[in-house]
């Protein structure tokens, strides 16, 4: 049964899965590919990005409504 709290719940885990998403892109792929090939890389693959959002999603969004 979806009511208001779960859907502030499953907004909130959506809103830390950008956020995620965005640090990922801008500060740990960059400053990790700068420290093993020496070389300034952006971007490994958008597909990768979305797996590992959406897995950051399912896992924010269990820990969210186990804690309610």
């Amino acid at each position: 049964m979806e009511d208001e709290l779960t859907l502030k719940i499953r907004l909130k885990a959506l809103a830390g899965s950008f956020i995620y998403g965005v640090v990922v892109v801008i500060i740990i792929e960059p400053l990790i590919s700068l420290l093993v090939d020496g070389k300034f890389f952006l971007g490994n693959g958008a597909q990768q990005l979305l797996i590992s959002m959406f897995i950051f999603y399912f896992i924010m969004l269990y820990i969210m409504k186990k804690n309610r």
